[in-house]
């Protein structure tokens, strides 16, 4: 109910001010929320219309395509926030996710150790390497990870992921 009631206030907020690309994306993730992703896509590709040079367009996006696990698309979205870019620790993390999904853990590490230079105190971006650690066999250091993304409040910013993959593997 309460993504019903989200969508209905921003689309009234779009009404009033169409280039409010806050409310456009509040409103696409409210349509993922309610399983309208063909709606979703088509506010998305309204936002690329509006400005296509803001990261968070990019990103929302990349992540509305890896839940739809489509992650080839995910990555080109990746590579253009990147490419415009270059600094952004996020476009690194989230593209890394999504090479870890298609297998290719030696991009995501590379694309995951990058992200935690640009900023170190991404929990995300720890919870993730944990995970290719894992998918190595290096459940050492993947530990080391989870315990960190730990300590930087993952839990309290994505939830209990963390704790559920060091129950299974940090004993």
């Amino acid at each position: 109910m309460q993504y019903r009631e989200a969508y209905t206030i921003l689309s009234k907020e779009y009404a009033y001010d169409s280039s409010d690309m806050d409310a456009l994306n509040n409103m696409a993730h409210a349509c993922s929320q309610l399983n309208m992703r063909q709606e979703s896509f088509r506010i998305f590709m309204r936002m690329l219309t509006i400005d296509s040079t803001r990261p968070f367009v990019w990103i929302s996006l990349g992540m509305w395509y890896q839940e739809g696990n489509e992650h080839n698309n995910a990555i080109r979205c990746f590579n253009r926030l990147i490419s415009m870019y270059p600094n952004d620790p996020y476009g690194y993390s989230n593209r890394a996710t999504s090479e870890l999904e298609l297998g290719e853990t030696r991009k995501a590490l590379k694309d995951i150790n990058h992200s935690i230079e640009l900023k170190s105190t991404n929990a995300y971006a720890y919870w993730t390497r944990a995970k290719v650690w894992l998918k190595k066999g290096n459940q050492k250091k993947a530990c080391e990870d989870l315990n960190t993304a730990e300590k930087l409040r993952f839990t309290a910013l994505y939830g209990n992921s963390v704790q559920e993959l060091k129950e299974k593997h940090c004993k």
